[in-house]
């Protein structure tokens, strides 16, 4: 749903994840990636998940 809804607003929805919590870093680089912020996502791709593939 992240991925592919416009219904939401992407830095609303980013402060509801929790940064903390595992569960929710791939839900958190959707959302980084559909405000713009490719870094950050692949940041997360690459040192959370260790799979830059998957970014």
């Amino acid at each position: 749903m992240l991925k592919t809804s416009s219904q939401y607003s992407p830095p609303r929805m980013l402060d509801r994840l929790h940064r903390d919590d595992l569960d929710l870093f791939e839900a958190r680089a959707i959302v980084f990636s559909k405000m713009g912020q490719h870094r950050q996502a692949l940041e997360i791709y690459v040192f959370k998940f260790k799979d830059p593939v998957k970014g």
